[in-house]
């Protein structure tokens, strides 16, 4: 019969359990019976009676040796590994390096650039100007994997994100105290071309902003008339609602009525001053994006494709932007980095 380790104890042991002791049958000792450790070592040191498992032995394998090859290969790994891993110590070190630039900063640079400047957006897809801009990115990009780029989609969809700030903020500006609207050339313009200028009140001064340009070189009434509606309807105002000054005139087709009058004659000035009907301005008007007028702050200008889901379809260089738009920028206040 096969005996457990707790059952061979009480060969030699005595168990008496009321009274909590266990009488070794050889030396008559009573030791604690709660205690199987202390009778094994009592039989062990009193006795010469082991009672412990003795482990079992293990076949002997002898190890197999290396060939020559296996060990140049295993050191070529293991001094490549090395290799990588300096590398990317090295770039790790090189991007924690700090740089006294804020990423606002940078992006207002870069805005300001294409608005002020007048530099051409498809600059900033060249590769010598990503040469010049991806180390900097680079640095500015987050530790956690979320990278940082400037290109041309990304500038295009920031400048949306900042002329629908920008009309929306006018709208509360011409909103109920629109006065008129207004033709005028500049010294800048080609022969033809007009600004188109809302007037309004604005803490009892009259305030003004330019809401887009109107070519009139265009020897068609009905042109000039479209391309005119087309500015107005960003604002929501329908040419119906536009009545002018001058008592002759009760249409804009009489822009182009006299023949001998030219794209910039005198015919044009008769219609410098335009009135708007006040109680027909029920919806918010817009104004076009005139950066010039406000401070060119971005909310966000990080690489985020899911926004791009939100554009209208036909805007094909919305499909890459590398910028997310912030779902605050709907509300009255303006976008903050």
């Amino acid at each position: 019969m096969v005996h457990s380790r707790a059952n061979e104890i009480w060969i030699y042991f005595d168990n008496n359990k009321a009274e909590g002791v266990a009488t070794c049958k050889t030396c008559q000792q009573r030791l604690r019976n709660n205690r199987s450790y202390n009778l094994r070592q009592h039989l062990r040191k009193l006795h010469n009676i082991d009672l412990e498992p003795r482990p079992e032995e293990l076949p002997h394998y002898s190890p197999q040796p290396y060939d020559e090859s296996q060990i140049k290969d295993l050191l070529k790994v293991a001094k490549r590994r090395m290799l990588e891993d300096q590398e990317m110590a090295a770039k790790r070190a090189r991007r924690r390096l700090p740089i006294e630039l804020e990423k606002s900063t940078m992006i207002n640079a870069v805005m300001g650039l294409v608005v002020h400047d007048g530099l051409p957006l498809k600059i900033f897809d060249s590769k010598y100007m990503k040469t010049l801009l991806n180390p900097i990115c680079e640095s500015m990009s987050d530790l956690g994997g979320k990278e940082f780029h400037i290109t041309k989609s990304g500038c295009y969809h920031a400048l949306d994100l900042v002329a629908d700030y920008i009309r929306r903020s006018f709208a509360n500006d011409l909103n109920w105290r629109l006065l008129s609207l207004k033709f005028e050339s500049f010294s800048e313009s080609e022969p033809g071309i007009r600004r188109v200028i809302a007037q309004y009140v604005d803490k009892s001064q009259v305030a003004a902003r330019i809401l887009g340009l109107v070519d009139f070189n265009i020897r068609s009434s009905e042109k000039i008339e479209n391309k005119l509606k087309e500015l107005l309807s960003k604002f929501h105002v329908d040419i119906k609602q536009i009545s002018p000054k001058t008592k002759t005139l009760c249409s804009l087709k009489s822009l182009t009525n006299d023949s001998s009058a030219g794209p910039s004659g005198g015919t044009l000035e008769n219609l410098i001053f335009v009135r708007l009907n006040m109680h027909l301005l029920s919806k918010a008007v817009a104004a076009l994006p005139l950066f010039e007028q406000r401070p060119l702050i971005i909310a966000n200008f990080d690489n985020d494709d899911d926004n791009d889901n939100d554009d209208d379809d036909d805007d094909d260089d919305d499909d890459n932007d590398d910028f997310e738009e912030d779902e605050n920028n709907s509300t009255s206040k303006s976008p903050t980095t």
